[in-house]
Order: structure tokens, then C-alpha cells, then sequence
């Protein structure tokens, strides 16, 4: 597992990351419709769109000018964990022999073990575990003296 990224936190949006990859947009996005449909309102684009359910797990996937995948990010709903979702979008990720990157720019191999330890380090995590506690210590954190 990768420790500290190693570059700048504006990189997570100023990087095009899959400049240099030649992935077919088409072959991931027929692989990603083998297990969740697109999403309704994005049926229209023809570059890209949310695969899934925008209210629970989900992949959003675009292509550049040349048809290749220029994005590639996905949500998983902690409230009620799919397995056959998560395993689903690992192994896209393994066959892409990408790293996973969270939000807080910490990037780790794509293996379950991974994805579980990141997801405990959550903060969705621990509200969904202890919402209380959680709101509580958010509320100490923001608080003005």
C-alpha cells in the first residue's frame, strides 16, 4: 500500500491522469453496463454519464476527443454495502492497473483489504457507525471561541 501521496493537493484537479492512457471508452463502459444501468439523466450525453444509482452506488465515467476514458470515479453507499458492486468496480480498477485515490488524496492498491481500511478511516464511515458521536465531534472541531 502506498503511503503519503506525492504530489500537491491542486494536482487532484489541475492532473489530467489518463493523458497518457490509451483505455477504450467504449470496452469499459460495456463492461461497467454488464452490472449497472445508466443513469437516467445522463442518457443524453454521449461522452460519458453516471452508471448505477446517484442516491447509492455509482461510477461516473467520461471520454476525451479521441475516445478514450478520461475519468474514471466511483461511490459507494455505506449505509448498505452492494459486495457484487465493489467487487464489480475493483476489478475494473485491477484490469486498469490503476491505484485508487480517496478524497482526502490518499492513494492504495485496489483490493478489498484496502478499500475496507480506507472506508474506516472515513468520515461517512464513522457517521453511519455513530452518527452521534460523530456530529459531536464535528461540532467541537468547527466550533468558534
Amino acid at each position: 500500500m502506498h503511503d503519503n501521496p506525492a504530489f500537491d493537493e491542486d494536482d487532484l484537479i489541475n492532473v489530467k491522469w489518463w493523458d497518457n492512457e490509451q483505455v477504450d471508452f467504449w470496452t469499459i463502459e460495456k463492461r461497467i453496463l454488464s452490472f449497472a444501468s445508466k443513469v437516467e439523466w445522463t442518457k443524453k450525453y454521449t461522452d460519458g454519464g453516471d452508471y448505477g444509482d446517484n442516491d447509492t452506488n455509482d461510477i461516473s465515467i467520461h471520454m476525451n476527443e479521441s475516445g478514450h476514458l478520461d475519468e474514471f470515479s466511483f461511490r459507494i453507499d455505506l449505509r448498505n454495502v452492494d459486495k457484487g458492486f465493489i467487487d464489480n468496480v475493483l476489478t475494473i480498477a485491477n484490469n486498469l492497473n490503476t491505484l485508487l485515490l480517496d478524497r482526502q488524496g490518499n492513494l492504495f492498491e485496489p483490493t478489498h483489504e484496502n478499500l475496507a481500511d480506507n472506508i474506516k478511516k472515513s468520515n461517512a464511515f464513522k457517521f453511519v457507525t455513530n452518527p452521534t458521536d460523530f456530529l459531536d465531534k464535528l461540532g467541537k472541531e468547527i466550533e468558534i471561541e
